[in-house]
């Protein structure tokens, strides 16, 4: 890349005169542009420079290695599952408007604005009151999934494309999503749970409460009177036993006796 060609974006985007050891710090929002532009121009740079919260044009012109250097990879798709590991993650963003929006009457046509959104989200973002507001609204809800979900850091803007459901509410993917704006800034949260995989399996039941259990009464050996009182009544047992016996005895032979005549 021609650095005069960088120098003169720069000096445009911040409004200030930048030479080879400037030293350069970038909003998200500028930084979105500066990236979108370049790609728009077919020119590389290096991307993790880029991302530091200060570089200089040198440092932002120099080749990065290819495992630190994100510039401007395209993914073939964005991400759609990622290994459960917590119980949810969060992310927040805030955006003045100015920084990233340009007062543009064809978003359409603006190369930065076309590498940031999608044309399904410049077309809703035109249908709205502002769609200045609108845009930097939903770069937000862009940021802040990054955040929440590292897995979209490498994933480009204009990929993570945030649009109204049925009810209105901004989504992407299994994301809950708010935007809301204050004056001249933008701010948006995204939330995503994420299930363990012992959730995954089925959540288990609770619990069942333990019955108490009485404790058992240790046996005593039975003392010498209680010995006899069971020997009474086993024999008291066994007389009525045997009463019983003599009565169904004779009761049968009365019958014998009147069923059967006596022969002899």
């Amino acid at each position: 890349m021609n650095p005069d060609t960088l120098e003169e974006y720069l000096s445009g985007l911040l409004g200030q005169e930048f030479g080879p050891d400037s030293r350069v710090r970038l909003t998200s929002g500028q930084r979105a542009r500066l990236v979108s532009w370049a790609e728009a121009q077919g020119l590389a740079i290096n991307r993790s420079v880029v991302g530091q919260a200060e570089f200089t044009l040198s440092e932002a012109l120099s080749e990065g290695s290819p495992a630190a250097d994100r510039s401007l990879r395209k993914p073939s798709q964005v991400p759609s599952t990622r290994p459960a590991a917590a119980a949810s993650s969060v992310g927040i963003d805030i955006q003045r408007i100015d920084e990233l929006i340009p007062v543009s009457s064809d978003f359409k046509s603006n190369d930065e604005i076309a590498g940031i959104f999608s044309r399904r989200e410049i077309s809703y973002a035109e249908t709205r009151a502002d769609a200045r507001e609108t845009l930097a609204g939903l770069f937000s809800a862009k940021e802040a999934i990054r955040k929440a979900d590292a897995a979209y850091v490498d994933v480009p803007l204009v990929k993570i494309e945030v649009l109204p459901d049925a009810d209105g509410k901004p989504r992407f993917a299994d994301f809950a999503l708010s935007i809301s704006h204050s004056g001249e800034y933008a701010v948006a949260c995204a939330t995503r749970s994420t299930l363990t995989s012992i959730e995954q399996a089925g959540a288990p039941s609770a619990p069942k409460p333990i019955a108490p259990v009485t404790p058992e009464r240790p046996k005593v050996a039975a003392t010498a009177s209680e010995k006899q009182q069971r020997r009474n009544e086993q024999r008291k047992a066994s007389g009525w036993s045997g009463g019983l016996r003599l009565v169904l005895i004779v009761l049968a032979s009365f019958t014998v006796g009147i069923l059967v005549p006596d022969i002899f």
